[in-house]
């Protein structure tokens, strides 16, 4: 499995916008080839996160595009540069 993990900034005043935006980007987020598991995580002061756990770095790659063109329908919600971040998964656990 393969991480890739996108820190960026959101517009705090446009926060909630852009959480139902995603929302309903969901659907079609969990449809990318080799997506596992996905979270949207950020704190009240806008500092955000997005996580994407991969079946594999090949599937995290030949997703590139993907997440491109959904980063930039979501790009009036960000006032920072987008840092994207690969890991290969060593070690994972689940609770059901």
């Amino acid at each position: 499995m393969y991480a890739r993990i996108t820190l960026y900034h959101c517009k705090t005043e446009m926060l909630d916008d852009a959480i139902a935006l995603v929302e309903k980007m969901k659907p079609e987020i969990m449809g990318i080839h080799g997506l596992k598991h996905w979270f949207s995580t950020g704190n009240e002061d806008g500092n955000c996160a997005l996580i994407g756990i991969y079946e594999s770095r090949e599937a995290a790659e030949a997703a590139t595009d993907a997440v491109k063109e959904f980063f930039g329908r979501f790009a009036e919600h960000i006032d920072s540069e987008l840092q994207p971040l690969g890991y290969e998964v060593l070690v994972h656990g689940t609770n059901s």
